[in-house]
């Protein structure tokens, strides 16, 4: 043969004829194929073979078959972990006893068999059973405006906060404004403890000075601690007198909350609060435009109700507990998820009284009835929502 292509166009053609053929004419053909290629009789066969030679042959998995194929386990994992807003596979490790025990109390008693198979599965099989229903999101707008007036007055935080004791938090603020910052619309203030990684979000109709100090009391009562100090970006809703009057003694000037700003284009001074930005408020409410104020009552009571148990009782959250340079190269080491009521009853700065009480509301509320309000409720706000939104645009047309 003078070139390899005229060798395969050969072969196929020789191959329907030699397929044909019974045993002794094969062998004859056979012949003649070695002759005219000059190849090894071995390597003839295999060449004329019915399934083409480089094809790979699917290997049947070695071993017994995996005990987590059990389609009714796989049904209970997959709805489960819908129901926790499709957690990652470390944190519904650790949440899986909460979420099973409501899930049986709303669905009825689950085989011992597959309880078994959902508290001893590891979180490597977990993202290997869930692979083929995941989902990514994406990103939104950013809508900080720089405020000038006081940066002198309110220190760069210099991180010599006490972050393993809870009071000492991080916020900022979202703009739901549907990829548009031109107008009035709703955003919501996050803010959360470094210490424990309790959060706290509100909504608030612009991101004027007095709004953001309601809602910032509002979360200061709702927190199970005390205050300590309060970081922030260098927004305009936070860099300003009236702020800085909030977290000063009514009697003196003296501050009562180490109030402190990050610098300037320095988004990760303020990382803690800006990973909340995204599991809090927009795999919650996305990237929708909320233009009416009577929207801002709505969201806060679903918020500061059922939203703040849910997240803060049975969601567990990531700690880093060290940072290392290796070459060139940080390697993160992490802790092992807790939810933020963990950590608040594992404190020695929380008292008991407070303790007892959170410990009152955790065994008196079930995280799928909490689940399932939270989802009326937001259901009822986007309907309203874009009701208001068609409105709009229909005023504005005409």
């Amino acid at each position: 043969m003078k070139s390899q292509i005229e060798l395969k166009c050969y072969i196929e053609s020789f191959r329907r004829k030699y397929h044909r053929q019974k045993k002794g004419e094969k062998s004859r053909l056979l012949d003649k194929f070695c002759s005219v290629t000059g190849l090894d009789r071995k390597h003839s066969i295999k060449l004329l073979a019915k399934k083409k030679i480089g094809r790979k042959r699917k290997k049947r998995k070695r071993g017994a078959k995996s005990k987590y194929d059990d389609p009714t386990f796989l049904r209970v994992l997959e709805e489960i972990w819908l129901l926790t807003d499709k957690m990652s596979s470390n944190l519904l490790k650790i949440a899986m006893p909460d979420w099973l025990s409501s899930y049986e109390k709303l669905n009825g008693a689950v085989d011992k068999d597959v309880k078994e198979k959902l508290l001893s599965i590891s979180p490597r099989t977990i993202d290997r059973r869930l692979k083929k229903i995941k989902e990514n999101l994406g990103k939104g707008r950013c809508g900080t405006k720089p405020g000038k007036l006081l940066r002198r007055e309110i220190p760069i935080s210099t991180l010599c906060w006490d972050e393993k004791k809870p009071g000492f938090l991080e916020a900022d603020t979202v703009a739901l404004c549907g990829g548009s910052l031109m107008g009035d619309f709703v955003w919501t203030l996050t803010a959360v403890d470094i210490a424990t990684t309790w959060t706290e979000v509100r909504a608030m109709w612009n991101k004027g000075a007095h709004a953001t100090c309601e809602q910032i009391n509002c979360i200061e009562k709702s927190l199970p601690f005390k205050l300590l100090g309060f970081d922030t970006d260098c927004g305009s809703e936070f860099i300003n007198h009236h702020l800085i009057k909030y977290f000063q003694h009514p009697d003196s000037k003296v501050m009562r909350v180490a109030f402190t700003r990050s610098r300037p284009y320095h988004k990760n001074d303020n990382a803690h609060v800006e990973q909340k930005n995204w599991t809090h408020v927009r795999k919650l409410l996305g990237y929708d435009r909320f233009s009416k104020p009577e929207l801002v009552p709505l969201l806060n009571d679903a918020l500061k109700n059922e939203f703040s148990l849910l997240r803060n009782h049975f969601y567990p959250t990531m700690k880093l507990d060290n940072k290392m340079m290796i070459k060139t190269r940080y390697k993160r080491i992490y802790g092992e998820p807790e939810t933020p009521y963990s950590r608040v009853m594992k404190s020695d700065d929380v008292d008991d009284a407070t303790k007892r009480k959170l410990k009152f509301i955790h065994e008196n509320i079930d995280p799928i009835t909490l689940k399932r309000k939270l989802e009326q409720k937001l259901k009822y706000i986007f309907n309203l929502n874009k009701q208001k939104n068609k409105k709009h645009e229909s005023f504005s047309r005409s």
